[in-house]
């Protein structure tokens, strides 16, 4: 993967995308860094629960449509897990406690959707 990514000509950052793997553009030298700039769970909150594509439409994502009461969570945390906020390195990738946090907001919208019926 590193090879690749250090191979590909650019221009801007959007053209160090391989798959799921984004890395970023060394605009001095037009090429891709090899380091690869997220992790696995961002590219699947980005292309599983948000649902995008960079090519073509938009599409709808697992979690497109989260119920009302933990919309605005929930959307903030893919949010965050999609785009780190933080500026140290390792903090703009998506973790564990991320993760945890989708869960949580599932969790709590199925116990109350449960209690409902």
């Amino acid at each position: 993967m590193r090879r690749i990514l250090g191979q590909k000509s650019c221009t801007t950052n959007a053209d160090c995308e391989f798959v799921h793997c984004v890395s970023t553009c060394d605009l001095t030298r037009r090429r891709c860094l090899k380091h690869r700039s997220n992790n696995n769970l961002q590219a699947i909150c980005k292309k599983i629960f948000v649902g995008h594509r960079e090519h073509g439409p938009p599409y709808g994502g697992l979690l497109l449509s989260p119920p009302a009461a933990i919309a605005d969570r929930l959307n903030k945390a893919l949010q965050e897990c999609v785009e780190p906020s933080d500026n140290d390195d390792q903090s703009q990738r998506a973790t564990s406690e991320t993760l945890q946090t989708i869960r949580d907001l599932l969790q709590e919208s199925l116990q109350s959707n449960e209690a409902n019926r």
